[in-house]
């Protein structure tokens, strides 16, 4: 199995949020917004591909409240792989290939939120060096969710 990583390109925009979207219209409208912020260049989503097919994706997000500032800091969100392409390195190289973009772009430190009780993302996000800086709490689809902060500081950062 070959896998490639990648910035989301238009000729895959179909094939991104049918998959994401799994035909939730709801789903599919929030999707629709963030390749928008792509295209006005307030956000990146890359994708993690199997011969052509997308199995996994994330996004960098510039600016997101209390999490990024878009100058120093970026949000990672929406870390997801296909269920049948997991535990086999996807999600690591996804996040590794962020977090080279990240730095070419200047930005110090990653953020994101992970819910308490995700013990594989949390287990994921630990070995990469993400750690916790603080809790909170998000809504969706009018829930609330609990959540922790996580951070990560790039080249040797540290909080100042």
């Amino acid at each position: 199995m070959r896998v490639s990583f990648q910035n989301l390109a238009a000729r895959q925009y179909e094939q991104y949020t049918t998959w994401r979207s799994g035909g939730d219209e709801r789903m599919l409208e929030i999707l629709r917004r963030e390749i928008g912020l792509q295209q006005a260049r307030r956000n990146q989503i890359f994708v993690a591909t199997v011969d052509g097919q997308i199995v996994g994706t994330v996004q960098l997000v510039f600016c997101y409240p209390n999490m990024a500032d878009g100058v120093e800091s970026a949000y990672v969100q929406a870390l997801e792989v296909a269920e049948e392409h997991r535990r086999r390195g996807i999600a690591t190289g996804l996040l590794a290939y962020l977090e080279a973009v990240a730095r070419e772009l200047g930005f110090k430190r990653l953020t994101l939120l992970v819910e308490h009780d995700n013990t594989p993302a949390m287990r994921l996000y630990a070995g990469l060096g993400f750690r916790k800086f603080g809790q909170t709490a998000w809504t969706w689809q009018e829930m609330l969710i609990p959540a922790l902060c996580l951070e990560k500081w790039l080249r040797g950062e540290s909080r100042k």
